[in-house]
């Protein structure tokens, strides 16, 4: 058009260079541009495509973790069942060894203190195999938390297994305390001790049929307790109250000292409380008077 209008052809030929130089530069910004959105969208497809894999791989780290979850409650609750077996085997062996015992039979005082010992023992496994596993006990086995500025010696305790028994002893510095559950003693952690619930009915010692006389029997058992901690005494204690019953002895002699007076008062609880004796005295002064006790056994 602008020939036609008669432009000289020098100065068309000059506007015909600009107009192929803004061309090229057009072309290489749009062809610049057609480059980055084809990058961008193949880098939307990969994040697509590792999104994809990114909740692939996370479905099924959860369904091996469900999986897992399940394999440990089922080991978790086989091991329950399996204490659970050992526990009343254990109940029924201390049964029978109180049983002979009361017949003056030919079980001894060591057989009795292993029956205890693994009663202990089965309970210390099961803490144990908890705390290992990270598990709690169901919500029909937690415990009710036990005030211990108000507890005393002789209130009833629930244990963790539902076992109901009497506390015998107050927390030592390992903070263990010591419960009789029917006719056996044992000590445990006070977290495995708390209130039982309304109605729940505490586990009595059986009965004890009368005895015959028994041969090499009667006298004094002698139990040294001075200088000894609460939970140490209380355990040569029950030691002694077996070798007493096994032995036929008539009286138990306990010497434990006057000092402060909470190892006196700590074994006077134990002893009251122990299906072995029948009668609980101090001691005459020739004894020890005050600083021993004297527990007449059935």
């Amino acid at each position: 058009m602008a020939a036609r209008m008669g432009l000289r052809s020098d100065v068309l030929a000059r506007a015909n260079q600009f107009l192929d130089r803004e061309d090229r530069v057009l072309d290489r910004m749009l062809h610049e541009l057609a480059t980055s959105r084809a990058s961008l969208e193949s880098e939307q497809r990969e994040a697509a495509r590792l999104r994809e894999e990114s909740e692939a791989v996370r479905a099924e780290y959860r369904h091996k973790l469900e999986k897992l979850s399940q394999r440990r409650d089922e080991l978790y609750r086989a091991m329950r069942q399996d204490l659970d077996a050992q526990f009343k085997d254990a109940h029924a062996q201390i049964a029978a060894v109180i049983r002979d015992l009361q017949r003056g039979g030919p079980t001894t005082a060591q057989d009795a203190a292993h029956a205890r010992e693994r009663l202990v023992s089965l309970a210390e496994r099961q803490h144990s195999a908890e705390e290992a596993s990270g598990l709690v006990a169901d919500p029909a086995e937690l415990l009710l938390p036990i005030d211990w500025n108000t507890a005393r010696a002789g209130d009833p305790v629930k244990l963790a297994g539902g076992s109901v028994g009497v506390l015998q002893a107050l927390p030592d510095r390992r903070g263990r305390v010591a419960v009789t559950v029917g006719s056996m003693r044992m000590v445990v952690p006070v977290e495995r001790v708390g209130c039982p619930e309304p109605g729940q009915a505490v586990a009595k010692p059986a009965a004890r049929p009368p005895q015959p006389a028994r041969s090499g029997g009667g006298g004094t058992e002698r139990c040294d307790l001075r200088g000894q901690r609460v939970d140490e005494a209380l355990d040569a204690l029950g030691a002694a109250l077996d070798r007493a019953a096994s032995g036929g002895r008539d009286r138990l002699l306990v010497i434990h000292g006057l000092g402060t007076g909470a190892l006196r008062k700590a074994v006077r609880e134990h002893l009251a409380a122990s299906p072995y004796v029948a009668r609980l005295e101090p001691a005459e002064p020739g004894e020890g008077g005050d600083g021993a006790s004297v527990a007449y056994l059935h």
